[in-house]
C-alpha cells in the first residue's frame, strides 16, 4: 500500500495497478514474493504473463494485463522512497517463509485435521484452483514434499505447456491429455490447476474442490464448479 500510494504520486492509474498488486499478494505468499522481485527487477511488463490465458475472461486475467502494459512504461525507473518500500515488503514476505495460512487451510481440508470436516478430502479426490500458476505450482510444491502425500501423484493442469505431475516428489512436465486420462481412470486423485482448467473437462471422478482464491467474475467459479458437478459424481 506505501509503494501505491508512493507511485500515485507519479503515475496515472497507479490505483488499478494497486488492486492487481494486492489480488496477487492475496492469492499466496509465493506470488507475492514473485510479483514484488519482478517489479524491483523493472520486469512489471510481465506479470500479466503469470495468469493462465487459456481461458478467455476479459473481466479478470484481461483486466491485469490492461493494467500492467499501460504501467509498465512507468515502471523502469523508481524512485528511492518506492524502492525502498517494494524492498520492506519483500523482506517481510521473505521472513513469512512458507508458513502461509491458505496452505495451513488446504492441509487441514485434504487431511482432515480441521474442526469442520469430518473425512480427508484427498480420500474423496480434490482439485485446487487458483488465478495465478505461482500459487498452484507453489501448493503443489508443498504437498510433494510432506510425508503425507509421500505415496500419491500430484497433478498440475495448466496453460503454455506448463502441466505436469509430481511422483516421488519430483516434478515432470506432461501433456494435458494424460492428467484427464490419469483422473478419469481413478490413478490421479489430487490435481491443482490454473483456470486452464475451469473449461471443458469432465472431472466428475474427483470429490472436492478448493478455490485457493477468487476471481472477481463469479462466473469464473461456477466453470471451475461444473467440473465436477457432472453427471456421475456421486459425492
Amino acid at each position: 500500500e506505501e509503494f501505491c500510494r508512493l507511485l500515485q504520486q507519479r503515475v496515472k492509474g497507479a490505483g488499478f495497478f494497486k488492486t492487481l498488486l494486492l489480488r496477487r499478494l492475496g492469492s499466496s505468499m509465493e506470488a507475492g514474493r514473485n510479483t514484488v522481485m519482478k517489479l524491483l527487477s523493472a520486469a512489471a511488463d510481465d506479470l500479466g504473463s503469470d495468469d493462465d490465458d487459456d481461458v478467455d475472461d476479459h473481466d479478470t486475467a484481461g483486466d491485469d494485463d490492461a493494467a500492467a502494459g499501460a504501467a509498465a512504461s512507468d515502471f523502469k525507473n523508481f524512485e528511492k522512497a518506492e524502492i525502498a518500500s517494494l524492498n520492506r515488503c519483500f523482506a517481510l514476505l521473505k521472513q513469512g517463509g512458507n508458513n502461509d495460512p491458505k496452505l495451513d487451510a488446504v492441509l487441514g481440508y485434504l487431511l482432515g485435521t480441521r474442526s469442520d470436516v469430518t473425512e480427508r478430502w484427498v480420500d474423496r479426490g480434490c482439485i485446487l484452483f487458483s488465478q495465478y500458476y505461482d500459487t498452484a505450482k507453489w501448493i503443489g510444491e508443498e504437498l510433494a514434499q510432506r510425508p503425507e502425500f509421500a505415496d500419491l501423484d500430484i497433478g498440475l493442469y495448466a496453460g503454455s505447456n506448463r502441466s505436469g505431475i509430481w511422483s516421488g516428489g519430483r516434478f515432470q512436465r506432461c501433456e494435458r491429455e494424460t492428467l484427464k486420462a490419469r483422473v478419469r481412470s481413478g490413478e490421479l486423485k489430487l490435481l491443482l490447476g490454473t483456470d486452464a482448467a475451469s473449461e471443458g473437462l469432465n472431472l466428475q471422478r474427483l470429490g472436492t474442490l478448493i478455490n485457493i482464491d477468487l476471481p472477481w467474475n463469479p462466473t469464473r467459479l461456477e466453470q471451475r464448479k461444473g467440473r465436477i458437478q457432472r453427471i456421475g459424481q456421486v459425492r
